[in-house]
C-alpha cells in the first residue's frame, strides 16, 4: 500500500470532522510510526494537502469552524504562508458566524 494513500489519512480527517482531535492525531501517529524518514515526510505532505482540500470543502459549505480546525492541522504539518492565511481567515470568519 502506498504511504501517501494510507487509510489513516482519511480516517484522521473523518475523526477531526467528528470533533475527535486526539483520535485523529493517534491515527496519524500510528501510521507514521511504521514509516521511514522519507516516507514519513511524504505522508505529512499528503496529509497537509488532504487537510487543505477538506478545509476548502468545509469553507464552501459555510462550516468555518471545521475549516479552521482542518487548516490549523495543515499548518502544523506544512507551515506555509498560504496555509496560515487560510487558517486565519477561517478563524476570523468562524468568530463572525
Amino acid at each position: 500500500m502506498s504511504h501517501t494513500n494510507h487509510p489513516s489519512l482519511q480516517l484522521g480527517i473523518e475523526l477531526l470532522l467528528q470533533g475527535n482531535e486526539q483520535e485523529a492525531q493517534m491515527a496519524w501517529l500510528d501510521a507514521l510510526s511504521s514509516l521511514g524518514e522519507v516516507e514519513a515526510s511524504e505522508f505529512l505532505l499528503k496529509l497537509a494537502e488532504s487537510l487543505v482540500i477538506e478545509g476548502n470543502k468545509q469553507k464552501d459549505l459555510g462550516n468555518w469552524w471545521l475549516a479552521w480546525v482542518l487548516y490549523r492541522y495543515a499548518c502544523e504539518n506544512l507551515p506555509s504562508l498560504e496555509n496560515w492565511l487560510q487558517a486565519l481567515k477561517a478563524s476570523l470568519q468562524a468568530e463572525v458566524s
